[in-house]
């Protein structure tokens, strides 16, 4: 089956209800099967990459009021075979938000907040799981990459992208792709800051997903101090990092531009419109960090490339883009 074949890293960890109805379900739909969600006393939400449908007992359903609810066995059996029966020892995990499974996959887990002088130090009562399977698709960036040359010389890129765009798979196998070296570029070597784990999908400092040989990984460590930290100890030709827009991001984006790094990075956006009306983000934009700008959208499916647009914001002449 599908599931089996593709998604094995997160069968284990799904209770025997949930998984023997998903194997219902045909090929062709699991294969664009992007997230299954848990949520206690409601019904499954199942995420395809082209629609949103409720798990049955021998299906799927549009209708939630037709769909049975995840009942209170099923979930803690879910949260104990994902958090190995110990929330204690998950701690980390808890206050994060996610775990990672075999194979690079993720878990959501949402609850009730435990703060620790007003910053969130684990979490209880947990209501929701969100099952998100990682997909790697090598090779989604290798008609990419000509445009993110000049002379040679990688040119600093932002991907910008709403939720479920595809803009950490891009991410990825751009990723490997700079760090192994094709036809049109050398590899180099890639200073990875992974803070949530989704590009490499580290499990016990392993990758789960290819990102290229020459990849050193910071995995679960804030942005702007994992940044600092590959231009202090790793020396990186290219820092590749996700969802920047903070103003620490900032501070370390313009330490690597200053210290000769080239950055592949990406940002939550629809257009560069959205972009520039972020404070962080709008000064960096201003001052021609990116000479590269891609956005991304689902018009069709995962990984549509919007439009390619040089440092000034101005789009690419056709000529120079061949998708």
């Amino acid at each position: 089956m599908a599931l089996e074949a593709k998604y094995k890293g997160i069968l284990p960890f799904l209770p025997p209800k949930v998984k023997k109805s998903l194997l219902y379900l045909s090929e062709e739909f699991l294969f664009g099967l992007e997230e299954v969600r848990l949520r206690l006393l409601q019904p499954i939400l199942l995420s395809h990459h082209d629609r949103d449908v409720y798990l049955t007992e021998k299906g799927s359903t549009h209708h939630y009021k037709t769909a049975p609810v995840c009942d209170e066995e099923s979930f803690c059996l879910a949260l104990n075979l994902v958090t190995a029966s110990s929330l204690y020892a998950m701690e980390e995990e808890m206050r994060r938000g996610y775990v990672t499974l075999p194979g690079g996959h993720r878990v959501g887990i949402a609850g009730r907040a435990l703060l620790d002088k007003g910053h969130i130090k684990g979490q209880r009562d947990i209501s929701s799981l969100n099952y998100r399977i990682a997909k790697a698709v090598e090779g989604a960036g290798e008609k990419l990459l000509p445009c993110l040359y000049e002379n040679g010389i990688f040119l600093n890129t932002l991907l910008i992208s709403p939720p479920r765009c595809g803009k950490t798979t891009l991410l990825r196998d751009l990723t490997r792709l700079l760090s192994d070296g094709t036809a049109i570029n050398h590899s180099n070597n890639i200073g990875l800051v992974d803070e949530r784990s989704e590009i490499a999908g580290s499990l016990l400092g392993k990758a789960q997903l290819q990102v290229g040989h020459r990849t050193d990984i910071l995995d679960a460590v804030p942005k702007a101090e994992g940044m600092m930290m590959m231009i202090r100890s790793m020396a990186p030709e290219i820092i590749v990092s996700d969802e920047i827009g903070s103003g620490e991001d900032g501070i370390a984006v313009m330490e690597a531009v200053n210290s000769g790094i080239h950055l592949l990075l990406s940002a939550h956006g629809r257009n560069i419109g959205e972009i520039r009306q972020r404070p962080v983000l709008a000064k960096l934009l201003e001052m021609e960090i990116f000479q590269r700008m891609i956005v991304l959208s689902r018009e069709k499916g995962p990984g549509t490339i919007q439009g390619i647009y040089d440092g000034k914001g101005h789009p690419l002449p056709e000529r120079r883009v061949r998708l």
